[in-house]
């Protein structure tokens, strides 16, 4: 089993979060999704008691015990286990690495590591086709389950290839009462393709066999999930006007339930719909529902996802990147939200805010924008930190923390000398 270092921070975040993302330097690529890695952490033995550890994470203030180095810590001494959930090389940067992973028990582990499915069912009565006993198994039972298995696999993969069909291949060419017939057929799929799913996913299957969803990680939802924790699928039937702010029960024909799978897309439905002057004159003159783009595909994935009307194909595909639960999607989401906050900050110390914190706004515009620039080439991992001076006003200063938030400062130096007889 492979393993992984952390030191007494990232520990306490990990059993915290119940997952972590961890930049690390590496050569070749270090591990594979869905690799069972054990934590190595700063510890120490105990003299008086050679068979217990102590361990750096557990402790209030750290300084009482000199700790060994996680990469020396024994077999003995390990205790947590985590799943890598996502790898990727950084763009710019050789061999650094950004690494997600989740926490796993200690049994999960071992039944990854032997090569076997895994369930914490309790009892065979608790458990079904799609959970592995945790405790004895006759040799019977456990082929009849992994061919259950199997099976909901490979009619799970034949669902996706249809559904993928349908709406890329024969939707967009087919007349209107045969759109009609291919989308209660995709309608009626996507409900079976829930089920297994769910049944499959749900039963905390983890097969280290090479499947589909250990060949591409991104086709392991087919359905658009949640963009935000607590946020449902389909759940937005009311939106807001962009403009005037008056709210609009909104509908989603071939929603599932009826709503929009994001708030986003619930608002611009209500924008669409709102009569207010604002909207009305922003609003194209004809927006034909029955030939509009509801579909969009995530620019990373290439998974197509249910988006409402949009007028061009490039802005459905562009909304469906925005709320795709693909990794590459959500570390795109974190950069633009971790730029828009840090620009957000440049505002509130040099331009027009900065009044408010004692300073005086800078009057050209032109270094403003170069922060913003920068900003973003540091988000991006492009640059790690610069300084620059603007003229006659402070010097300002932009870089990374050590937790991977972006800092703003800016400076001041006043000084007056004043001689005898002035």
């Amino acid at each position: 089993m492979k393993s992984i270092v952390m030191n007494t921070q990232n520990v306490r975040d990990f059993l915290k979060e119940r997952n972590l993302t961890l930049v690390k330097n590496f050569q070749d690529q270090p591990y594979e999704c869905g690799d069972v890695v054990y934590i190595r952490e700063p510890w120490f033995r105990m003299k008086s008691e050679p068979e217990r550890f102590v361990y750096s994470a557990d402790m209030e203030d750290s300084s009482i015990y000199k700790w060994s180095s996680p990469v020396s810590m024994p077999a003995a001494a390990i205790r947590y286990y985590g799943r890598i959930t996502f790898i990727l090389q950084r763009s710019g940067t050789v061999g650094e690495w950004e690494i997600q992973l989740e926490t796993i028990s200690k049994e999960e582990a071992e039944a990854a590591e032997a090569g076997i499915p895994f369930s914490s069912a309790a009892t065979p009565e608790e458990a079904s086709d799609y959970f592995t006993y945790s405790g004895d198994m006759s040799p019977e039972d456990h082929e009849k389950m992994i061919a259950t298995i199997d099976a909901d696999r490979k009619r799970l993969s034949e669902i996706r290839a249809r559904r993928n069909e349908i709406t890329e291949k024969e939707i967009p060419f087919a007349s209107e009462a045969d759109r009609c017939k291919l989308s209660a057929e995709d309608l009626a799929l996507e409900k079976e393709e829930r089920e297994i799913a769910s049944a499959v996913e749900d039963g905390g299957i983890h097969d280290v066999a090479e499947s589909a969803e250990a060949k591409n990680p991104a086709s392991k939802e087919a359905t658009s999930p949640p963009t935000e924790p607590g946020e449902e699928y389909g759940s937005f039937t009311v939106g807001e006007c962009d403009y005037c702010g008056r709210k609009w029960g909104v509908t989603l024909e071939g929603s599932p339930t009826g709503g929009y799978p994001t708030q986003k897309t619930a608002n611009a439905a209500a924008t669409r719909a709102c009569n207010c002057e604002q909207a009305e004159a922003h609003r194209a003159e004809i927006l034909s529902v029955t030939f509009a783009v509801t579909t969009g595909i995530c620019r990373y994935c290439g998974q197509v996802i249910e988006v409402g009307p949009h007028m061009l194909q490039k802005d459905a595909d562009k909304t469906a990147t925005e709320v795709c639960s693909c990794p590459e999607a959500k570390i795109e989401r974190n950069v633009t939200e971790q730029i828009e906050e840090a620009r957000d900050r440049v505002e509130r110390l040099f331009g027009d805010s900065s009044e408010e914190l004692g300073f005086k706004p800078i009057a050209d515009k032109a270094p403003v924008s170069m922060l913003d620039d920068l900003v973003a080439l540091i988000a991006r991992r492009l640059i790690s930190s610069a300084t620059i001076q603007i003229r006659g006003q402070c010097k300002a200063k932009i870089g990374l923390t050590s937790k991977g938030k972006i800092k703003v400062s800016r400076s001041e130096t006043r000084s007056y000398d004043l001689e005898a007889g002035e």
